[in-house]
């Protein structure tokens, strides 16, 4: 398996660990692996009636201190557009919406340190990213 293969294999395994994570907490998954023209969105859930885009960035190294830069502004950019791409298309009724942030360790083969970020980034008010 090559490096690519493998940071694919990390990516899965970190979704459907974050998956079984929101699950295990009573939220209701609403979507997985949305994709629009704009990028994609790995997890959309339901917090009560808050819709909520989540990304998921996943390691196979412990205490790996970087996970959490990797969603820099480009890609928050994208998963805003993507964002509005699926409240367009799908139109939910919902009190309101953010953007969280899963981070996703692996500490052994069944074993995973997780932690997941509320609100890790928004839409400024002025307009958003434009």
């Amino acid at each position: 398996m090559n490096k690519s293969e493998k940071n694919k294999a990390i990516g899965k395994e970190g979704e459907l660990v974050a998956q079984n994570f929101l699950l295990n907490r009573g939220f209701l998954l609403a979507e997985t692996n949305y994709w629009a023209r704009s990028g994609e969105i790995d997890i959309i859930f339901w917090d009560d009636k808050y819709l909520v885009f989540a990304e998921v960035k996943s390691s196979g190294k412990i205490n790996d201190y970087h996970l959490g830069l990797r969603v820099n502004l480009k890609k928050q950019r994208k998963i805003i557009a993507t964002a509005l791409d699926y409240m367009t298309k799908h139109n939910p009724v919902v009190s309101g919406y953010r953007f969280d942030v899963i981070l996703v360790q692996k500490v052994s083969n069944n074993e995973h340190k997780i932690e997941h970020i509320k609100d890790a980034f928004y839409v400024e008010e002025s307009g958003g990213y434009d």
